[in-house]
């Protein structure tokens, strides 16, 4: 069970959001995104069997702890499996999919971030 699933909605937020879309070749992109102090809701939406890296320090910087911030959770599924990256950011953003090309590259904006 996850625990985060229980967490509280910080005061102000709204629930997280989540966006589907798929893409030519199999590749299946579930975004999942909330805004500051809301790490923990939409991490309990997270889905199992995808190797994970969370690069929410990156958009920490100075502030220290990502979960503060703005949070992203982006799963990828592609016929050779499933992947997902989490990412943060100090401005509420949506991400949006910038490149998706031929030889697999899928770039992704959220924040200041690409």
């Amino acid at each position: 069970m996850n625990e985060r699933a229980n967490a509280p909605i910080p005061s102000g937020a709204g629930e997280p959001k989540s966006r589907i879309s798929d893409f030519p070749g199999g590749l299946r992109v579930r975004a999942t995104w909330g805004s500051s102090g809301q790490a923990a809701a939409v991490f309990a939406l997270s889905e199992d069997g995808a190797t994970l890296v969370d690069h929410g320090a990156l958009g920490a910087g100075a502030e220290g702890d990502p979960d503060r911030l703005c949070r992203m959770e982006l799963r990828v599924e592609t016929p050779g499996g499933a992947w997902a990256v989490r990412l943060a950011t100090v401005i509420y953003d949506e991400p949006r999919a910038i490149h998706w090309d031929d030889s697999q590259l899928f770039v992704v904006g959220y924040g200041f971030t690409v």
